[in-house]
């Protein structure tokens, strides 16, 4: 346990700067499209845009906890419900529940809770189970097939979880702006740290957490060495 907790804190340090970049991507995106949208229609164009982003957020989430719980476990039974659930509720609190709170926290009038889960699941379940298989097959093509889809998670995270505010809450979102800057922070940084990593070894044998700190830590930079290393 305590090496988990150790890996958990290393992680959220790791990717603490490359979150804020993707944090400030994504509220750069609702600053912009509340700027271009001044004639209305931004609350419908945000919500497509959210159930886009939030199904593809839980594809990615689904990939890299799969795998990395299969790349060390070889189970492909066990990892089907470690990558789906290890998706959707990590996925649910960074997109939904954590910005729904901290508007709240911010005063945010009119801000609904919508929860995809429940009004159609079939937005969730289905990129999360596509998710976990595409987790699996990348472990027998890739050295470290974590590290890309994660990267890409976090992005489309910030999107997901900046979106949330402009699809169901008032339209001068705006005004709350450093407040949302926070929100999206915490909203990215904890439930994707904890579904790509945390979560899939806390199922694996100890020694596997000092395994992925290593290539954490390294990055694609080993990543890229090893395989000009292997080519013919």
């Amino acid at each position: 346990m305590q090496k988990a907790l150790r890996h958990l804190l290393f992680e959220l340090l790791y990717h603490s700067p490359f979150t804020m970049l993707g944090v400030l991507v994504g509220v750069g995106l609702t600053v912009a499209l509340t700027a271009a949208f001044t004639n209305g229609g931004l609350e419908a164009f945000a919500d497509e845009f959210f159930h886009i982003t939030h199904p593809l957020h839980m594809l990615l989430s689904a990939i890299t906890t799969a795998a990395v719980y299969y790349k060390h476990s070889k189970r492909f039974i066990a990892t089907l419900p470690v990558g789906i659930i290890g998706s959707i509720a990590p996925c649910s609190l960074s997109d939904i529940i954590i910005p729904y709170i901290g508007g709240l926290i911010l005063g945010v009038k009119e801000l609904e809770l919508h929860i995809c889960l429940l009004v159609h699941p079939h937005l969730v379940l289905i990129p999360a189970a596509l998710g976990t298989l595409i987790g699996i097959l990348l472990v027998r093509v890739m050295l470290h097939p974590s590290l890309i889809p994660h990267s890409a998670h976090v992005l489309i995270s910030s999107a997901a979880s900046s979106l949330y505010f402009i699809a169901f809450g008032p339209t001068s979102i705006i005004q709350y702006l450093l407040g949302l800057i926070l929100i999206v922070f915490l909203a990215v940084l904890l439930p994707c740290c904890f579904s790509d990593i945390a979560f899939p070894i806390f199922f694996l044998p100890g020694e596997v957490h000092e395994h992925e700190l290593i290539i954490q830590f390294k990055g694609l930079y080993e990543y890229n060495k090893h395989k000009k290393r292997y080519q013919p």
